[in-house]
């Protein structure tokens, strides 16, 4: 059971709301800023800046045309025809001369043409249709009505003979759509609650030792009643122990938690009035498929270190033993993003050897032996993992290997590996391997040393020693294919989601480091006074993209691990000069082009976090923070900043289209409550007094605790619909949201 999933809920892609059409409108007058400016302006791409408009409707647009459009289609024609006339002279005077790629430009145009050509007959034909079909459905005087009107802008026509028999016919069809509508919500049946496939509406809560599933829609429905035998289950505000699956239907959930931590595992689907499936006993530790289609669960032994393994396949409702003699709370087991295999580690023979099965139990197949790392794609049928093999001199290396699940077979990534890690949606492997490069004592060494026997033994052992540097190289492994990023790094961090762009150092000026031979007694303090000079060491840092650039960047003092691209990747931000202690630092924000870094600007210091919104270069910062946990909060968007409070004290952005900042402010630590905003498109609007804590859900959508009492960790439980507070329920210990359940 993960007992480390973060307070803040995952936030899911949503729909635009009615204000997108200001925030383009805003987004385009970007348009004017200087070449002069670009260093320290920050615009919208066009991309973006198109995300936000609002389209009509292909309803909408078929119910609104009108003749002007057809009155429109001679000028439109003549338009074309004279580009037409243009493109073929063109292609005649220059049919000799062109390449390849030109006489394939020529079929594209032709093809553009033609598809030209097809449209205006076929536009041509429909204003044909309803000129007749309008002079038909007028021709006796009467008033078509609603219907006849739609299907009229269709091309479609209904005279007044079959015009009832069309109302019937479609009164049947919306009576039958209604029907099944009403019959899968449950109305007709006995399903005791339904989750509907929303995530963002979908809450399960706990209220002291019970359980409950609601979907806003009916009565909350009691799924346990005894979350604690004995056992702690505190869980605070986001509970751990029950995993909702991502699709909104289903819910894993532990009770009857033991005084030795055991529990209960249990299943529940939504949409039918069974009764929650016990999965296991007394169980340690389980983790489930991506989707929620299987599990795997330990059940400890008597001595508690050890224990069995079992999978549960959700489809046939099994569970079935996997391996015995498995480490209890070592997390030495996985299962595949589609539940049907289970990959898990057993000590043979003094080697950590690493096993695949099938969720039934059958089917068992070591993968290898001697495994120092192993990390299983969430969402993909990969396992990667390290390979201590050994050498002529009697030491080991290390080689990554990229294991097929669907197939079985095993591939050599690269040897002499230092380092393996995945980039934050799986897709590719960043890793670390020894450059090869060899740092000579003699080039290091400062002698100011005795003339002792034992000084002069250290200068003779030192006399042809050599050692690893301490920098490495940076690989990106991706669909079978390696590249190298940089091969004298110090450190690195990805900066998108797909690894695509990489942040990385390079440490300079190590050929100054000078180890006195005087306070030195082995080989070892040699290497270890030279690597605790180089780890000190200044360092330039550079961006690297996929095949595209490697830029080195001007962030002097750029703290590594803050660095953070927006969603539609034409930005970066870090914080440098950052003082690790107090963890703030001052907000530097750029912009790339297809060559690299192509601008930036320093904002403010003493920042404490940031954030990008949405799938753009809009971006919120926390700055100032006190020992209170006050601090200032501001928004910038078209390059224009704006300060949304001084005194906020926790936040989260949208990462959907919505783009809102939702934040707490004025909040008093004796009362555990404080002022719920969201703020959007430079209009703040106030939700809710006296809130210990929030979480955005979707769609401007958020579930938030307020009245929150310390001695019971308890609260009152709200949904924030759009612009409204739904109470859900009082007293409330814990929120259990949806989470990437295999990660």
């Amino acid at each position: 059971m993960d007992n480390e999933k973060d307070e803040k809920f995952l936030n899911d892609i949503g729909s635009n709301d009615d204000e997108s059409a200001v925030e383009a409108e805003n987004s385009s007058s970007n348009d004017e800023s200087t070449e002069e400016n670009k260093a320290e302006n920050f615009e919208e791409t066009p991309e973006e800046a198109s995300s936000t408009e609002t389209e009509e409707t292909p309803e909408e647009a078929s119910s609104t045309e009108t003749e002007e459009k057809a009155e429109d289609t001679s000028a439109a024609e003549a338009d074309v025809d004279k580009t037409e006339i243009t493109e073929t002279e063109d292609k005649e005077n220059t049919s000799e001369k062109k390449s390849f790629v030109g006489r394939w430009i020529e079929k594209e145009k032709e093809k553009e043409k033609n598809k030209r050509e097809r449209e205006k007959l076929s536009e041509e034909r429909m204003k044909r249709v309803r000129e007749e079909r309008r002079a038909a459905m007028y021709a006796d005087g009467k008033e078509p009505n609603a219907l006849q009107k739609f299907l009229m802008s269709e091309g479609k026509f209904i005279n007044y003979e079959n015009k009832a028999m069309v109302t019937f016919a479609a009164v049947i069809i919306l009576g039958i759509l209604v029907f099944i509508a009403v019959f899968r919500g449950g109305y007709f049946s006995k399903e005791k609650f339904g989750l509907g496939g929303d995530k963002s509406r979908a809450i399960v809560y706990s209220v002291g030792n019970e359980l409950y599933c609601y979907d806003l829609k009916k009565e909350p429905v009691l799924i346990s009643d005894t979350l604690s035998a004995g056992g702690s289950v505190s869980y605070s505000y986001v509970g751990n122990g029950i995993t909702v699956a991502n699709d909104g239907t289903s819910v894993y959930f532990t009770d009857e938690v033991g005084a030795d931590g055991t529990f209960r595992l249990n299943y529940y689907e939504a949409s039918s009035s069974k009764e929650p499936e016990v999965i296991g006993t007394s169980v340690s530790d389980y983790e489930v498929s991506n989707m929620g289609d299987g599990a795997v669960y330990i059940v400890a032994n008597e001595t508690g270190n050890s224990g069995t393994l079992y999978g549960y396949d959700k489809k046939n409702n099994k569970s079935s033993e996997i391996a015995n003699d498995i480490a209890v709370n070592s997390r030495e087991y996985a299962i595949s993003s589609d539940g049907k295999k289970v990959i898990y580690i057993k000590e043979e023979n003094s080697s950590t050897t690493l096993y695949v099965a099938n969720i039934d139990g059958t089917g068992e197949t070591k993968i290898d032996g001697d495994i120092a790392q192993y990390l299983v794609q969430t969402e993909g049928n990969s396992v990667y993992y390290i390979k201590a093999v050994g050498t002529d001199n009697g030491t080991s290396m290390y080689s990554v290997y990229e294991y097929d699940l669907s197939n079985g077979n095993s591939k050599l990534i690269d040897e002499d590996v230092i380092a393996v890690t995945l980039s934050q949606n799986e897709n590719a492997v960043i890793y670390y391997k020894n450059s090869g490069k060899k740092v000579k004592a003699s080039s290091v060494l400062n002698d100011d040393g005795d003339d002792s026997e034992k000084t002069e033994a250290l200068r003779k052992e030192l006399e042809n020693y050599e050692f690893n540097d301490i920098t490495c190289a940076l690989y990106r492994y991706e669909n079978g294919k390696s590249e190298l990023v940089n091969d004298e790094i110090f450190t690195a961090m990805p900066t998108d989601a797909d690894g695509k762009y990489i942040a990385y150092t390079v440490p300079s000026g190590l050929g100054k480091i000078k180890v006195n031979l005087s306070e030195i007694s082995s080989p070892d303090d040699l290497v270890a006074s030279y690597y605790e000079q180089a780890a000190a060491a200044d360092v330039d840092t550079y961006i690297y993209k996929t095949n595209g650039f490697n830029d080195y960047v001007v962030f002097d003092g750029s703290y590594i691990y803050s660095y953070q691209n927006s969603g539609n990747n034409a930005q970066v931000a870090c914080l440098k000069d950052y003082d690790k202690t107090n963890q703030k630092g001052q907000l530097v924000l750029s912009t790339y082009d297809e060559n690299g870094i192509k601008s930036y600007a320093e904002l403010e210091d003493d920042v404490e976090s940031f954030e990008f919104m949405g799938d753009g270069s809009r971006i919120v910062y926390l700055r100032g923070v006190d020992d209170n946990g006050f601090g200032t909060l501001t928004y910038i968007e078209s390059n224009v900043p704006d300060e949304v409070s001084t005194s906020a004290y926790y936040y989260e952005v949208t990462k959907d289209f919505n783009r809102s900042l939702f934040y707490l402010d004025n909040y008093d630590s004796s009362t555990y409550g404080g002022t719920f905003h969201y703020y959007q498109q430079g209009k703040d609007t106030v939700v809710d007094d006296g809130v210990y804590m929030f979480a955005y859900r979707n769609n401007n959508n958020a579930l938030y605790m307020k009245n929150y009492d310390s001695l019971t960790a308890t609260g009152d439980l709200y949904y924030l619909n759009g612009k409204t507070s739904k109470l859900v329920a009082e007293g409330v210990s814990s929120v259990f949201d949806f989470y990437d359940t295999g990660r």
